[in-house]
């Protein structure tokens, strides 16, 4: 992260080097040769004969290398550019740096109450039933969440068809009949994609007259 807040004042790499081993020489000369004690978490022998090769350097003032970042988001940069990660700025200490005070809203501001496990995005099987189904529930989460009339928000009764609706068009989806096009929506003489709302109960219309189509694509489901 902050590499990306100074990239975005440089509108140019913090760290251009022309292959790892380069970028680590160029991170390591801004700052510094991390000594033994900050090299605790490093286990790789090859990874440790590296770092034990490379000259004594000292860190290199930020504000020297990007002169024109606002105000506070050096010492935000500084504060998280650290080798050791026991001494690097926590998250939950840089949200509340300086470095935000004209974007932070506090009354709006909320912890989430949850970790998110890593395990739990790492392990998932991304095939292409796994990707459809995966759309198909932050779809549903999106449309019982909305308010698609006025202030009215999704009813229980709306919640239960939506719920029907997502069985028949994982069950439809495989059905392999010759027309993909129909689950578009004619607006203005040009097909676009149509809402999953739509295309559930299209789908549920024209099975039960006997129209086949082609196996449903995320993109079938996409906003226009």
């Amino acid at each position: 992260m902050a590499c990306i807040f100074c990239e975005v004042c440089l509108k140019e790499p913090l760290f251009p080097g022309n292959d790892y081993l380069h970028q680590l020489k160029i991170i390591m000369q801004q700052i510094g040769k991390p000594g033994e004690a900050d090299q605790w978490f490093v286990q790789n022998a090859n990874a440790k004969a590296f770092l034990e090769s490379l000259p004594n350097t000292k860190a290199r003032p930020l504000a020297e290398r990007v002169p024109n970042a606002p105000r506070g988001l050096v010492d935000l940069a500084e504060r998280m550019l650290v080798f050791n990660p026991r001494e690097r700025l926590p998250i939950a200490r840089s949200v509340e740096h300086r470095a935000f005070d004209d974007y932070r809203e506090d009354d709006l501001e909320l912890r989430a109450g949850y970790r998110v496990e890593m395990d739990d995005v790492e392990n998932v099987t991304l095939d292409k039933a796994a990707i459809r189904a995966l759309l198909w529930k932050d779809i549903r989460a999106f449309q019982r969440n909305s308010e698609p009339v006025g202030d009215r928000a999704v009813s229980p009764d709306e919640d239960e068809d939506l719920s029907r609706q997502s069985s028949d068009l994982e069950r439809l989806s495989n059905c392999g009949g010759p027309c993909g096009a129909c689950l578009g929506a004619r607006r203005g003489g040009q097909m676009h994609p149509p809402s999953p709302k739509y295309t559930a109960r299209r789908l549920h219309h024209d099975h039960a007259a006997g129209h086949e189509h082609l196996p449903v694509r995320p993109d079938h489901l996409a906003s226009p």
